[in-house]
């Protein structure tokens, strides 16, 4: 069974830098959306999740559908993003820990999102399992969804707090991710970059949050590594100055791994999407108007 181990603050500055703003109002640069640090407590900051990796875990075949599914919940009762991060690693975490049957899996990964709501939503924002039930593929009872709940709480040991990607991406923008000193094609850089960075961050966490491979990162690193990758994707003369390696705790070194697998994968996903495209274009042989058959 997966366990949490705790992290000192001396091996990630970056959790005593949040803790150190907790009772600030902090305005991010370019903020993904409105958020209070107060919400990160000393229990949280004390400790963080270890990297859970199970390449045998039998949900992992079904687990892009499910957070595709978790997604569209989010974007339709317009929930954040941390709580579909949040949800993500609860749905995982309790998948590595049981062998749940496929019928099962939704009604895991809405306990999952609902649990994550909770603790990163305002109340009134908290979906119903009322009106997230009409969202399944097969009906459940309330009685059904309760008792599922209780059964991801236990598993998490009721720590429902984490620092996800999404989490660490916001600290870092709060505390400024670009410098009078960039240069980008040799000149200084312009004010729009800052939303082209921003740009480039929100992919690069959508696709860490689908892509199961980096739950083998740290979620400090994998933060890091969005930064590094956002700064490189807009071609930014020096992608890992000194401010950073200071302000995040890391060297380039040790987030290039997670940062390059970062960039390897989006151009995949890019790449399959041009494809995609390319059949479905009139100029592929393989449009829906030429007949196959046999």
């Amino acid at each position: 069974m997966t366990s949490w181990i705790p992290c000192s603050q001396d091996d990630y500055p970056a959790l005593k830098a949040v803790a150190d703003t907790r009772n600030e109002s902090c305005a991010p640069t370019f903020p993904f959306e409105k958020y209070e640090w107060t919400d990160l407590d000393e229990e949280l900051l004390s400790g963080c999740p270890a990297p859970t990796f199970d390449p045998e875990s039998p949900h992992l075949p079904h687990r892009r559908t499910l957070i595709d599914f978790l997604y569209d919940v989010v974007d339709r009762y317009k929930l954040s993003k941390r709580t579909l991060h949040s949800a993500a690693h609860f749905l995982d975490k309790f998948c590595m820990a049981f062998e749940v049957r496929k019928s099962v899996l939704q009604i895991v990964a809405t306990c999952s999102l609902v649990i994550a709501a909770k603790f990163e939503e305002r109340e009134e924002m908290i979906p119903a399992y009322s009106r997230l039930s009409g969202e399944l593929q097969r009906n459940h009872q309330m009685r059904e969804f309760r008792e599922m709940e209780v059964k991801i709480l236990n598993e998490l040991g009721w720590r429902t707090r984490c620092i996800t990607p999404v989490h660490a991406v916001m600290h870092f923008l709060s505390k400024g991710i670009l410098f009078k000193s960039d240069v980008i094609g040799g000149r200084p850089i312009r004010p729009e970059i800052e939303f082209d960075v921003r740009h480039h961050a929100e992919n690069y966490l959508d696709l860490v949050v689908l892509d199961y491979g980096f739950r083998n990162f740290n979620s400090l690193v994998i933060g890091a590594a969005v930064v590094h990758a956002s700064r490189k994707s807009v071609n930014m003369k020096e992608v890992w100055p000194k401010e950073l390696e200071e302000m995040t705790s890391f060297s380039e070194e040790a987030i290039k791994p997670c940062s390059n697998l970062i960039l390897q994968r989006m151009r995949a996903n890019r790449a399959l999407q041009d494809y995609d495209a390319f059949l479905l274009s009139a100029e592929s042989p393989f449009t829906p108007d030429n007949n196959f058959a046999v």
